[in-house]
């Protein structure tokens, strides 16, 4: 599992899984509750790319972003860190993945 600490939304935590390239077992913690339940279920399954692409750039108000959009750099962060040694990732904005964790104290572990 991969635990996430998005920035600028209400929700204030997004846990998830990739099997296979797919997302899987998404979960939102606070946030607008039946519209996060809806979203998990109906992404679960769906490829990991495709999520990246309908989702990243996504804003609410004049936040600057999303749950949505926190979600694609969730997952961007997540992929990155499988693929480089940790310590060496980085996502595309630019935080480090340093020792599982993403930005530091706040962003991605794999748990």
């Amino acid at each position: 599992m991969f635990e996430f600490f998005p920035t600028a939304t209400c929700a204030k935590k997004i846990m998830f899984s990739i099997e296979d390239n797919k997302l899987r077992n998404l979960h939102f913690f606070r946030g607008c509750d039946g519209n996060l339940k809806t979203l998990s279920k109906l992404l679960d399954g769906t490829d990991v790319d495709e999520v990246v692409e309908k989702l990243r750039g996504i804003q609410c108000g004049t936040r600057g972003t999303s749950c949505s959009d926190q979600l694609a750099l969730a997952i961007i962060a997540a992929m990155e860190s499988r693929r480089e040694p940790i310590g060496g990732a980085a996502c595309e904005s630019g935080h480090k993945v340093v020792d599982g964790v993403h930005g530091g104290q706040k962003g991605i572990a794999d748990l």
